[in-house]
């Protein structure tokens, strides 16, 4: 394995092989002793893991010579022409988690090899305090705020989750216990990370660190995720993160999700939670999703919720549901959700929303 120590502008490289990724940082935090860093430093790796062609996770400026260097050029010391880097006019600096290209939903995404950098910011020389941590694709800006860095080169995912695991035992912070969560969530998915990720979820700790488990079990986009999400999205005690997993769940990119959603729209015991699980619905692309929306807004003995219907029903693309709204504006049994339906047609700008408004108005 090679691994390197790394400031702007300056490389040096060293081979070492054989060691694991805690023997490395073990060695790293020598090497700052040796090079005299007085104050914070970094240490680094990185990961590889499939990723939508036009998605990112790091942060960049939406003008392109704001951006350098990116954390490629910091470890290499050279500039990099043509580096791939998302091409959006977002205005100052953001940070992003897998922003995706404006292409259409109906167009299959690429999927590529991207790699990953994972950073740990240390204060002091050798007293290990850890402080932040940072992901970021290398293709991005990196701002390490002055301080050097030690770079460790690349590791498999599966070493890197297990070191994580490792680090998470033995943080009190809960700001850097989020940091690995999320860290960890952005591995590629592995019974490893599920299970660091289900253990997070079902505990006792910190509410905040329970709902970014939930969401990034969504990313692990398989069965065994979504059926905690379910468990956590109709029985947790915390509001906040019951929401988190609706929302994870309407990330999964499968029928079972969408069937899922639809179950927790229809039977939750909480309106709020159906509420929430129509909205994301209706983020979908999917004519049963539709269907389902508009029968609940028609037919629910709950008001709010069939009121929280109408709004999902304007949140569908390419306003599909002008038609549905309008009978609902004209005929549905409810004055409450009458109103509903007539004032959310007063927000569309389609000509067929407001002829309905002119005609329910004259009658």
């Amino acid at each position: 394995m090679i691994w390197y120590m790394a400031t702007i502008g300056q490389t040096v490289q060293t081979k070492d092989s054989g060691k694991t990724l805690g023997q490395c940082f073990e060695i790293a935090h020598k090497e700052t002793v040796t090079r005299g860093y007085k104050h914070g430093y970094w240490i680094g790796y990185s990961i590889q893991r499939m990723m939508d062609e036009h998605s990112f996770i790091g942060s960049y400026y939406s003008d392109k010579k704001r951006n350098h260097p990116t954390l490629a050029e910091v470890i290499t010391g050279t500039q990099i022409n043509n580096i791939d880097q998302p091409d959006y006019d977002i205005g100052d600096c953001q940070t992003i988690e897998g922003v995706v290209s404006d292409e259409s939903d109906s167009k299959p995404r690429k999927k590529i090899l991207k790699e990953i950098g994972v950073l740990f910011h240390f204060n002091g020389i050798m007293n290990k305090n850890l402080e932040e941590i940072k992901v970021s694709n290398l293709s991005l800006r990196v701002n390490l705020e002055n301080d050097p860095l030690i770079w460790l080169n690349g590791f498999d995912n599966e070493q890197s989750v297990t070191f994580l695991k490792g680090v998470f035992k033995n943080i009190s912070s809960a700001e850097i216990q989020e940091d690995i969560v999320r860290a960890i969530g952005l591995h590629e998915a592995s019974n490893q990370a599920f299970s660091f990720l289900k253990e997070i979820l079902v505990s006792d700790l910190k509410n905040s660190l329970r709902e970014e488990a939930a969401f990034w079990l969504g990313q692990q986009n398989n069965e065994a995720a979504l059926s905690i999400l379910m468990q956590t999205a109709q029985k947790d005690k915390s509001e906040d993160v019951r929401e988190k997993a609706i929302f994870a769940i309407s990330q999964i990119e499968n029928e079972k999700a969408t069937d899922s959603l639809i179950k927790l729209a229809r039977e939750a015991d909480e309106g709020n939670v159906r509420s929430k699980a129509m909205f994301w619905l209706s983020q979908r692309a999917s004519e049963k999703a539709a269907l389902v929306i508009n029968d609940i807004a028609q037919n629910d003995d709950d008001t709010e919720v069939q009121k929280q219907a109408v709004f999902a029903l304007t949140q569908l693309s390419d306003n599909e549901s002008i038609p549905s709204l309008i009978k609902i504006a004209r005929t549905h049994r409810n004055p409450e959700v009458r109103k509903s339906a007539i004032f959310w047609l007063g927000q569309s700008e389609d000509s067929r929303a407001l002829n309905a408004i002119v005609e329910i108005i004259k009658n």
